[in-house]
C-alpha cells in the first residue's frame, strides 16, 4: 500500500520534539524526508543534530543514503570518506563502496570493502565485495567472497537466500552449478534448522539431475516444516 509520507513525517517530527535525545528518531525523520526528495529538509535535520553535538558516523550514513537517493553521489562519498579506516560501523564501508560503484570506481569500492571487513569483522560485507568483484570481472574472487559470507553464521540467512534465488535463476551466467552446489552445502551446514536451506539445496541437486538426493532434501524440509509448500511440489 502507498504510504502517507506527510503523515509519517508529521508523526516523526512530533516524536522528535517530545524525545529530543533519541537520535534514532532524527535519523528516521532525515531518511524519510530524503526518500520523498526533500533534501533541504533532510539537511536541516542533519545540521540541527550536529549543533546539538550529536554528530556521528551513523548520522552521516543516514545523510549519505539521502544523497545517493537524490543522485548526489559525490556528496555522499565526500560525507563518508573521512570515516574510512576510523569507523567500526560496517554500514560506513558498505554505503561508501556503493557510492564508488555508482561513480564508476570499482577498484576503490573493492578496497573500501576489504578495509571494512578488516576493520569491522562484519562478514556481511563479503556479499557487497562479491558484487564488486563481479562488476570488476573477477568471477573467481567474487565466488570466494560469496563463500566467505555463506560460511559465516553471522550473516543473516535471508541475505543468503536472496543470493541463492539469483544464482538459481536464468540470469546467472557467472557461476557454475558446482559452485552453486558448494554454497548450498554451506547453507545446510551453517543453518541446519532452517527448512529453506534444504529446499535450496534440493533445487540445485534437481538442476543437476540428481533426483534422489533432491527428494531427500525436500523430505527433510517437509519434516521440519510440514506447511512448506515449495518442498511438496
Amino acid at each position: 500500500s502507498k504510504k502517507d509520507w506527510p503523515k509519517v513525517i508529521d508523526i516523526l517530527s512530533t516524536m522528535r520534539e517530545r524525545y529530543p535525545t533519541v537520535t534514532g528518531l532524527s535519523r528516521d525523520l532525515l531518511t524519510t524526508m530524503g526518500s520523498t526528495g526533500n533534501l533541504e529538509g533532510a539537511l536541516k535535520i542533519y545540521e540541527e543534530e550536529k549543533d546539538k553535538g550529536l554528530h556521528s558516523d551513523t548520522l552521516d550514513v543516514a545523510l549519505s543514503d539521502v544523497y545517493f537517493h537524490t543522485t548526489k553521489i559525490k556528496e555522499g562519498i565526500a560525507l563518508l570518506e573521512p570515516w574510512r579506516g576510523k569507523s567500526s560501523l560496517s554500514n560506513v564501508y558498505g554505503r561508501l563502496a556503493y557510492g564508488y560503484l555508482e561513480d564508476g570506481k570499482t577498484k576503490t569500492a573493492i578496497a573500501v570493502l576489504e578495509q571494512g571487513i578488516a576493520k569491522t569483522n562484519d562478514a556481511s560485507l563479503y556479499l557487497d565485495l562479491a558484487d564488486a568483484y563481479k562488476i570488476d570481472g573477477k568471477s573467481k574472487l567474487s565466488f570466494e567472497a560469496l563463500r566467505n559470507a555463506f560460511k559465516s553464521d553471522k550473516v543473516d540467512f535471508v541475505h543468503k537466500y536472496r543470493v541463492m534465488l539469483d544464482l538459481l535463476g536464468p540470469n546467472n551466467k557467472t557461476f557454475s552449478l558446482d559452485q552453486v552446489q558448494s554454497l548450498a552445502n554451506e547453507l545446510t551446514l551453517v543453518h541446519p534448522r532452517i527448512a529453506e536451506s534444504y529446499i535450496l539445496k534440493g533445487e540445485v541437486l534437481w538442476k543437476r539431475n540428481n533426483a534422489s538426493e533432491a527428494r531427500s532434501m525436500f523430505l527433510t524440509a517437509v519434516g521440519m516444516a510440514p506447511n512448506q509448500i515449495d518442498a511438496w511440489r
